[in-house]
């Protein structure tokens, strides 16, 4: 997504509607209906209104589509947590997945206090520093300014948080 409608990485994880005819230039048209794209990383070069696909068979081309932001597809259950790095307790890197809508601010209880989380500026995820954890109480706030407290029972890889459900949902007409 472009910088300007990214807002600082603040809309990591929105979910995007794309509708596309073809018209444009380049070698590879796009042809979309409305399909379910999330949105992931920085398009420095892109200017507003622009996004940018890393989808297979459409890699170049400028072309003319219009885009709307919608609630992400959720599985029932809670929220699941990718931790780039995995079970280590002193610095801990995670992206919240199964979310209808971007977080935009993450904190990490650490001693007893909340720490804010910093959203890292080349991809989707929130990265801190610690004093040594093995359990994890953290804080959410989406884009509607809904906050939300989980807990990550462990630290690895993939976890499911524990205090949090997610009903399953699908945008109108989007499929999986």
């Amino acid at each position: 997504m472009n910088p300007h409608d990214l807002a600082g990485h603040q809309l990591c994880g929105l979910c995007v509607r794309v509708w596309a005819s073809g018209e444009g230039a380049g070698g590879d048209p796009m042809h979309w209906d409305g399909d379910l794209f999330r949105v992931d990383n920085l398009c420095p070069e892109c200017k507003k209104g622009d996004l940018d696909f890393a989808r297979e068979g459409h890699g170049d081309g400028r072309w003319d589509i219009t885009w709307q932001a919608v609630a992400c597809p959720t599985e029932p259950g809670g929220i699941h947590y990718m931790l780039d790095s995995g079970d280590n307790k002193y610095f801990v890197k995670e992206r919240p997945l199964n979310v209808p809508t971007p977080v935009t601010k993450m904190e990490m209880k650490d001693g007893g206090k909340w720490q804010e989380g910093k959203l890292h500026q080349s991809h989707y995820g929130f990265e801190w520093n610690t004093k040594g954890v093995d359990a994890v109480d953290v804080r959410l706030t989406f884009a509607d300014g809904e906050t939300m407290t989980d807990r990550l029972p462990q630290l690895a890889s993939l976890v499911d948080g524990t205090n949090l459900d997610v009903p399953e949902g699908v945008p109108d007409g989007a499929t999986r």
